[in-house]
């Protein structure tokens, strides 16, 4: 059954976020830039990685697998390339020093690959692509998650009925004269973060894309926690070998170059993986913004098929929905999340920031 929302204003949501992630010791800066993407997320219309996600951050917080202002470190670098350790920070925090990196490594030396450590749950990976394609780059991220310990691995491979990965999301953005293309995916046929926002807000999920633990289909987000947990399948349904096979890639990428064991129980995430790509290094400092509007535009052109109104370009959906939400604010389920927020905002000593009229 469908749940009670309650809409409410972005500033405010990030005010109360912010406050939280203050109460546990986060320095005001960086409480802010977790606050900002959790907002981002809900705005662009993936509520799977907005606020709810605080619930989560809070368990994970006082089990000591989240450390508000621990330092972000590079613990080794060349002129391209660098490995970031978060000391599990935000995984937030890390990714905005490693994006930096990333972006600052590709202006100097036209191209970077910067890997990560002890990176927590780091967010919506294609806001961290859209940074690199509004600095004029070419982006390109994954991130696939270790078998955290209490969760264990929950994406089956290809021909197997045991999970191997999590869902390891892969994100490519470019600039355009307009707003970035931005392709931002699971490797898996749902985000679990999906899963996550269907519970809190009453929704079934979509058929023959999760399992219980005996393997059997379901649409019950609640069936899928268990205990114990249950698998999704990779996307595809028919093809899904090919998800597979990125999956693999993002295993590979994400773990084997930043030095992250991937397949052992871990306590954080996010083993991630970030490549910037300046066009300027090709000759032509304009070049990859105008060849992107030229293609964008020339997709946009084809005729539309038969109960379609046109193509709808990578990004633009969650564009759309971007602009609506700044205008009427966030739904939130107001008997889950914001129930929880509440009372997480109580403990920690800044409940007088939930108090609503």
């Amino acid at each position: 059954m469908k749940t009670e929302h309650r809409t409410f204003k972005p500033d405010y949501l990030r005010d109360v976020s912010a406050g939280i992630f203050k109460a546990w010791g986060a320095p005001a800066a960086e409480a802010r830039i977790v606050a900002e993407h959790l907002v981002e997320a809900d705005l662009m219309g993936h509520n799977s990685h907005g606020v709810v996600r605080t619930i989560q951050y809070e368990t994970e917080f006082k089990e000591g697998r989240i450390k508000p202002g621990s330092p972000v470190t590079v613990e080794q670098e060349t002129a391209t390339t660098a490995v970031v350790d978060g000391h599990l920070n935000f995984g937030q925090v890390c990714a905005a020093r490693l994006t930096a990196l990333a972006i600052e490594k590709a202006r100097a030396n036209g191209i970077s690959c910067i890997s990560s450590r002890n990176f927590p749950h780091t967010g919506r990976l294609g806001a961290w692509t859209t940074e690199v394609a509004e600095a004029d780059m070419l982006g390109i991220a994954s991130v696939a998650i270790p078998k955290i310990a209490f969760f264990g691995h929950f994406v089956v491979p290809w021909g197997g009925r045991e999970g191997r990965f999590g869902t390891n999301p892969v994100s490519c953005a470019a600039p355009t004269a307009g707003r970035p293309i931005v392709v931002d995916m699971s490797t898996a046929a749902i985000a679990e973060g999906k899963i996550r926002a269907a519970r809190a807000d009453g929704s079934e999920l979509p058929a023959d894309r999760v399992l219980d633990a005996e393997g059997r289909p379901i649409t019950d987000p609640n069936a899928f926690y268990g205990p114990p947990i249950g698998n999704i399948l990779p996307f595809g349904h028919d093809f899904g070998y090919k998800a597979f096979g990125l999956m693999m890639l993002t295993a590979l990428m994400c773990g084997s170059l930043g030095g992250e064991d991937v397949i052992g129980e871990g306590d954080h995430h996010n083993a991630m993986t970030l490549i910037a790509i300046s066009s300027e290094a090709f000759g032509d400092r304009d070049g990859l913004r105008r060849r992107a509007t030229e293609l964008a535009a020339y997709v946009k052109s084809s005729a539309p098929a038969e109960g379609f109104d046109g193509v709808t370009l990578p990004g633009e959906p969650e564009y759309a929905i971007y602009e609506e939400r700044l205008a009427s604010g966030i739904a939130v389920p107001l008997d889950t999340t914001w129930a929880q927020i509440c009372e997480i905002a109580d403990e920690y000593g800044v409940g007088h920031l939930t108090k609503i009229d």
